[in-house]
């Protein structure tokens, strides 16, 4: 926890040095009550562009997610970190081990970090905290563009963020619980950019900023591409002001010092061999359409998409034309990278010239960022004639809508088809990993289709289920229930299965419940169990049926010297459907008792075994379950900024000046 501490206070610390009142600024010619305004403006519109993304996020989660992790999570979480945790045997050693090509310690630490508060392996946890992350680090950038950009334009910087954040392009990442590794790679790579490119050496800002650039190196194997970014923006610096001093040196020198160590770091395992291009055209295919996002399927539009970037980068590196502020210079950095990133993903992932996958759609989607934000630029410092000028008005308007077709091209093509089918595939790996579990037959996974288990490898994954430290910490949906086994020597009147008819069996779960089929709802009786161990962990989830109201019905849960220690009430009755209901865990040997003492019409009910949760699964089962109300709340107060301004005759807000970024 100390590291995630240390980190967001360098991150506020940053955010608070950026934009600091100009010395031109004379405040006494803005009062106070307008300033106040512009300041509400602000923080209104965050928090309204926070919940539209995490809402967005959370509802794509909840609809298709699953709690049961995927893919390459099973050979680098559970005998990687968490036994080795729980036996207190994991070294730091572990943590910087290589993962494929990449150094994903930040990763590991986050997954380790979910695990320790949980005491359970939830994705659904992972991919709630990761919608936070992700959420941050991309709010944090449009701060420090807002801020650098004087404090102007921010309904144009926040909105294409939430479109690229909260539109699920990168569905991938949103779904599967892996995959915080790209948001740490683009949270502390724009630290570094920014702070090394625009602080003195050995100032404070810039070795923070050497910091956040070594610790990109442990993020993803293209953590040091901020070594090259920043030493081509330095020296970028030292053209336009005709000199290079020892100070420039010394930020070169660190930054091939960066990446130097970040080429050392990184690790090429034999069999991604075939993932690479096996041609030059092959490379240049996959390099069109990784930068032509997001018309992947269109290798050669980059040529226009990009246009915005270069323009920008011509005028202020080359051709001093425009002033070299912290703005303009922050968004080359930013476009840099992402240049760097799409040769990356061309290089190592362009077989036969095969376009990205939406988990890199994350880096991608900086593409539509900076050549936004760099037409905007040049628009809003173009001469008032040059702007009414019909070729150049035609030309923005095609360049927008052009992007815009795109984004809906890509989101109905391919995202929309892309995350429903595997939330399909999701639903059904749970099913086969329960039937699996229920049964010990290997039949139930070796005969599984490629997508219908959470492993490429079948016997491998059987393998890692039979063992006893991994089942202890399965998510909810696929772990085994406690055994409830009836009490020998109290009677026992309530029988399996025992619910309405017309409703849907819990598969791969035993149900007892007092609705007899020659009785009916007018059955009548108890069923107890015999002694139970306390659970590991710290609540219990029944299933729930009927009409349980803790009166005549009831549910209860005693010690061994028939103490009751809690009772199951559902906030509702549940009636013909099944409901969860969870309790705190005892933490003493208990039995469970059921009664049903009502003859009267609809006096049945009925409850599953129940199974083990941590409480931190069922409070992101809580947040994720409120996506569809934070995204209304967060459309609800945009707009009503959005009216507020309007009626308050604003053009920009806020809109006062002020000074980029403030060296220590």
């Amino acid at each position: 926890m100390l590291v995630w501490t240390l980190l967001v206070i360098s991150y506020m610390a940053v955010a608070s040095c950026v934009g600091s009142p100009s010395k031109f600024f004379d405040r006494q010619q803005i009062n106070a009550p307008q300033e106040r305004d512009e300041n509400g403006y602000a923080l209104s519109l965050f928090i309204g562009a926070a919940l539209i993304i995490l809402g967005a996020k959370f509802t794509l989660i909840h609809y298709y997610g699953s709690d049961l992790p995927f893919w390459d999570q099973w050979d680098t979480e559970p005998k990687l970190l968490y036994i080795p945790y729980d036996q207190g045997k994991l070294s730091w050693s572990t943590l910087f081990s290589p993962h494929n090509e990449h150094r994903i310690f930040f990763s590991r630490l986050w997954a380790l970090t979910l695990y320790a508060i949980n005491q359970q392996w939830d994705a659904h946890l992972q991919t709630v905290a990761n919608a936070f992350l992700h959420t941050f680090f991309g709010l944090w950038l449009v701060w420090i563009l807002w801020r650098l950009n004087d404090r102007r334009d921010l309904w144009i910087i926040a909105g294409v963020f939430v479109l690229i954040l909260a539109v699920p392009f990168s569905w991938e990442n949103t779904l599967f619980g892996f995959q915080s590794s790209f948001y740490f790679l683009l949270g502390f790579s724009s630290m570094a950019i920014l702070l090394i490119s625009q602080s003195r050496p050995f100032s404070t800002s810039w070795m923070m900023g050497i910091f956040f650039a070594v610790l990109s190196l442990f993020t993803m194997g293209a953590g040091f591409f901020v070594a090259p970014v920043s030493l081509a923006l330095t020296i970028i610096r030292a053209y336009r002001e005709r000199r290079m001093t020892w100070r420039d040196g010394i930020t070169l020198i660190s930054c091939l010092l960066i990446l130097l160590a970040g080429i050392l770091l990184i690790h090429v395992p034999e069999g991604h061999a075939g993932l690479r291009p096996n041609s030059f055209s092959d490379f240049m295919t996959a390099l069109g359409k990784n930068l032509s996002w997001p018309w992947i399927d269109v290798p050669l539009l980059f040529l226009i998409l990009w246009c915005p970037f270069v323009i920008l980068s011509y005028r202020t590196g080359i051709g001093k034309k425009e002033k070299l502020s912290g703005y303009p210079l922050f968004i080359m950095g930013l476009g840099l990278w992402t240049l760097l990133q799409c040769i990356a993903m061309a290089y190592s992932r362009g077989f036969e010239g095969s376009g990205p996958a939406s988990r890199y759609m994350d880096s991608l989607s900086l593409i539509p960022v900076v050549n936004i934000l760099a037409a905007h630029y040049l628009y809003s410092h173009s001469s008032a004639s040059f702007k009414r000028r019909k070729g150049f008005v035609i030309a923005c308007s095609f360049w927008y809508a052009f992007s815009v077709i795109g984004f809906l091209n890509l989101l109905i093509n391919e995202s929309i088809e892309g995350f429903s089918n595997m939330g399909s595939s999701l639903a059904k790996q749970s099913e086969t990993v329960s039937r699996y579990l229920a049964s010990e037959n290997d039949n139930v996974i070796l005969m599984a289709r490629h997508m219908e288990i959470p492993y490429p490898d079948a016997k491998r994954l059987t393998s890692l289920l039979r063992d006893d430290a991994i089942r202890k910490i399965l998510p909810v949906s696929v772990r085994k229930p406690l055994a409830f086994v009836p009490s020998v020597s109290d009677r026992n009147d309530f029988v399996k299965n025992g619910f309405y008819s017309a409703m849907p069996v819990i598969k791969d779960r035993n149900v007892w419940g007092s609705y007899v089929t020659s009785k009916g709802d007018r059955n009548t009786g108890y069923l107890r169990s015999e002694r139970m161990p306390p659970p590991r962990l710290p609540y219990l989830r029944f299933r729930i049926a009927g009409y349980l109201d803790n009166s005549r019905l009831k549910l209860d849960l005693y010690d061994m010297d028939h103490q009751l220690i809690e009772a199951v009430v559902p906030k509702r009755l549940p009636k013909e459907s099944w409901m969860s209901v969870d309790i705190k865990s005892p933490r003493v040997p208990f039995y469970i008792k059921a009664t049903d003492q009502t003859k009267e019409h609809r006096g049945w009910f009925a409850f599953s075994e129940p199974t083990e949760i941590g409480l931190f699964s069922i409070i992101s089962e809580s947040i994720r379950s409120a996506g569809r109300a934070l995204l209304v709340m967060g459309l609800a107060i945009v707009l009503g900024v959005i009216i507020y301004a309007h009626l308050q005759k604003k053009e920009e807000i806020p809109y006062h000046s002020t000074e980029g970024y403030n060296e220590k």
